[in-house]
Order: structure tokens, then C-alpha cells, then sequence
């Protein structure tokens, strides 16, 4: 078996600091230590008209110019395609492109891209520490579940103890937040009750069925044709799961000063990208069959489809602002964000809801 960098144990809150900043580059940080300027621009916008929004956007330092995207496919994030191929963005007289990025939050921190999407527990480490990343909206719910093998002794998350847990992302990572999420919430610690390995998605049902770990953290989409032939089976689930199933599990993340600069412009892409997420609710097979003719997604179409069908791609604002406060929670039960602030504290760092007034 090939398994990737292999360490074990917990990184805590100042090692993911270093983690989550490490080969940034040009990364800017430091942007939310003014933390409250989107903020503070996206509640200009929030009561604006179509009428004042005209007007008001043609102000903006970044009018006439392309916006660019940072996306390269992906079934979860799939509500990106669709926003440019039904127009939804042209329709809000944005002029976007879409481009693949090898690392999101260098790319959106630098700003060599105005909006990115991905998971939270990838970027919410990050967002707190510093990089120039501001939350609007959660994209979808689900994507990712911890799996055991079919017919191993591992049956619930409170048989892990004791037990080592694969991350194909490694330490530190969404996939190790993830499940230091699931466990905490069925009372395993996972600072102390389990081991931690980073190990090669492709690599982890081997490495289960040699012994080498009892568990994965694996993305839905992958696991899938291992799920329907019987060698796998989730224990604990993003998608599946009621206590999470309700959670955005991504979100759109944009430059911090360019929310900050231009909040009509973020509130226009927000909304054209909610109404993408609508579209794929509702037409889902035809939101899927744009992506595949796009080759923004790939696999099996009946596999993608029920993922498409599990998921959900019209998550509010309020539930993207509920969602974040359990989320910075957990993370600062577990060691990963600090907890000298309070979780409404930690949000008013990173988030900036441009359509509604949430309360």
C-alpha cells in the first residue's frame, strides 16, 4: 500500500494557524483585522433596490471589469456552472469568468480571484487567522462521510476508540475537522480517544482492510461504487446524517477587499448564484447533464445523480450563519480555533450576508 506522509496524533489551534497560512505566497494577510469593513459595506446593500443597486454599482471600483471565478468543476460546487450557464450572472450585468485554481485560498486571499468555493472546515482556520477571505452564503449540504468497512468490527463512531482514523487531506485538514466533528458529537474525544493518519484516498480501503486504520474520512462521490458493491459503509455522514445534513458544508468565500470595495458586486453574484442553487433543486438531472456536457463533473451519471438528489443547494442565509456558529464552536471545543473570543466574535471575522438582515 502506498499511503501518503504518515503522522499521528492532534494539531491544536496554533499549529493550524501554521498550517492553514503555510505556501500562501502572495496570500494576503491580515485583511480581516479590519474586520467589520465588509461588514460593515454589505448592510449598505442589503435594503438597495435594482434601481439604487444600478446606480450604486457603477461607483465601485471594479465596475466594467471580468470577474473571475475560481472554479474547475466539481459535482458539490456545481452551482458555479450553472450560474454561468443559465446567465443567472449575466443577468445581474456581472461579466464572469471561471478559472481553475491550484489552491483556493491562495487564489482568493491574493485576489487573483474574486470568489471561491469549498468546504468550511477548509477555510474557516484560515479566514480567522488572517488570509482576506469574507463568507456570504453556503452552497450545499453534505459531501462527505466517515466509512468503515461493510463487514469489519467497526460499527458506530464509539467503536473507533482506541482505533486510528485515515485523512487523505492530512492533519489539520477539512477531513480531520470533519471527523473530529462526528466524534465529539457522540462523545469520543478525539484529542485523546483515537489516532489520526494521513493516508491516500485511494490508499484507505486497503489501509482498512490490512488493519492500518479502522476508519476514512471519505468524499461521497468517491466511496460511492465501494457503497454499492458492499466494501464500505458510512458510520457518520455530512450528507446522510440528520444533525448534519442541515449544514452548508461549503461556502462562497470572496476577497475581503474586494467585499469591502465593491458589496453590490458581491451581493449581485450572491444572488445569481442562489438562484442557481434553486435551479439544480429543481432540475436536477438537467443541472447535472449541464455539468457532465461542461466537464465540470465526471463518474457514473446514476451515482452523481442520487449524490445531486441527497444534497442540498438552497441553503439561507440564516441557516449559513446557525451552521457557522455550531461549526466555530466545535472548532474552538477541539483546539482548532482559539477560544479567547466568543463564536459571534469569530463569525463577525468572517462573515457578511449581503441578502437578508439576518438576525
Amino acid at each position: 500500500m502506498s499511503s501518503m506522509v504518515t503522522r499521528r496524533g492532534f494539531v491544536g489551534g496554533a499549529a493550524l494557524a501554521g498550517l492553514a497560512l503555510v505556501g500562501c505566497g502572495n496570500t494576503q494577510v491580515g485583511a480581516n483585522e479590519n474586520d467589520t469593513s465588509a461588514a460593515d459595506a454589505a448592510k449598505a446593500v442589503y435594503e438597495m433596490s435594482m434601481e439604487e443597486e444600478e446606480e450604486a454599482i457603477k461607483k465601485e471600483p471594479f465596475y466594467g471589469k471580468k470577474l473571475t471565478v475560481g472554479y474547475g468543476g466539481g459535482l458539490c460546487l456545481g452551482a458555479f456552472g450553472i450560474t454561468e450557464d443559465q446567465g443567472y450572472s449575466a443577468d445581474e450585468g456581472l461579466d464572469c469568468e471561471l478559472m481553475n485554481v491550484q489552491s483556493k485560498i491562495d487564489a482568493v486571499g491574493s485576489g487573483q480571484v474574486q470568489v471561491v468555493g469549498t468546504h468550511i472546515a477548509s477555510l474557516l482556520v484560515p479566514a480567522y487567522n488572517g488570509v482576506g477571505m469574507t463568507f456570504t452564503l453556503g452552497i450545499h449540504s453534505g459531501c462527505k462521510s466517515l466509512y468503515v468497512l461493510t463487514d469489519g468490527s467497526v460499527r458506530s463512531t464509539q467503536d473507533l476508540k482506541g482505533q486510528t482514523i485515515g485523512v487523505p487531506e492530512g492533519m489539520g485538514s477539512a477531513d480531520q475537522n470533519i471527523a473530529m466533528r462526528f466524534l465529539g458529537r457522540d462523545e469520543v474525544d478525539p484529542k485523546t480517544d483515537v489516532e489520526w493518519k494521513q493516508v491516500a484516498k485511494e490508499a484507505c480501503i486497503q489501509g482498512m482492510q490490512n488493519g492500518e486504520i479502522a476508519a476514512a474520512v471519505l468524499e461521497d462521490q468517491y466511496a460511492m461504487p465501494f457503497v454499492s458493491d458492499g466494501t464500505i459503509t458510512y458510520i457518520r455522514s455530512l450528507t446522510y446524517d440528520d444533525d448534519f445534513k442541515v449544514e452548508p458544508c461549503c461556502i462562497l468565500a470572496f476577497n475581503s477587499d474586494f467585499a469591502k470595495e465593491n458589496p453590490v458586486h458581491v451581493k449581485r453574484y450572491t444572488r445569481a448564484f442562489q438562484k442557481a442553487g434553486v435551479f439544480i433543486e429543481q432540475n436536477t438531472e438537467q443541472a447535472l447533464d449541464i455539468l457532465l456536457k461542461n466537464s465540470w463533473a465526471s463518474g457514473d451519471r446514476d451515482d452523481d445523480l442520487a449524490l445531486m438528489q441527497a444534497f442540498d443547494y438552497t441553503i439561507t442565509e440564516q441557516r449559513t450563519k446557525d451552521s457557522l456558529l455550531d461549526i466555530i464552536a466545535d472548532h474552538q471545543k477541539y483546539g482548532i480555533i482559539d477560544s479567547e473570543q466568543s463564536a459571534d466574535e469569530v463569525l463577525a471575522k468572517v462573515w457578511a450576508p449581503v441578502l437578508d438582515d439576518v438576525q
